[in-house]
């Protein structure tokens, strides 16, 4: 993950309910000294992120990345899936 800064979606009852990247990990739970074997990825990920429809243009993608500084930006259908 570090090194290609990838993140990982979470998804229950296929459902996108958040987030985990390389941020999370840094500011949230290494940066804390968390104890990684025991701290569930729910803890530390980014709950409820923003995302955008496939319809969405690569610059307005682009423009809400710059914008709230995201490094990661998921894409759903409407309805979340």
């Amino acid at each position: 993950m570090a090194e290609a800064r990838k993140a990982a979606l979470v998804v229950k009852n296929e459902k996108l309910v958040g987030i985990f990247g390389f941020k999370d990990m840094m500011s949230r739970a290494i940066a804390k000294e968390l104890p990684l074997h025991l701290t569930q990825v729910s803890t530390v990920m980014t709950p409820n992120p923003e995302s955008v429809s496939p319809d969405t243009t690569v610059l307005e993608a682009l423009q809400i990345m710059h914008d709230n500084k995201f490094l990661t930006l998921p894409v759903c259908e409407s309805n979340g899936k």
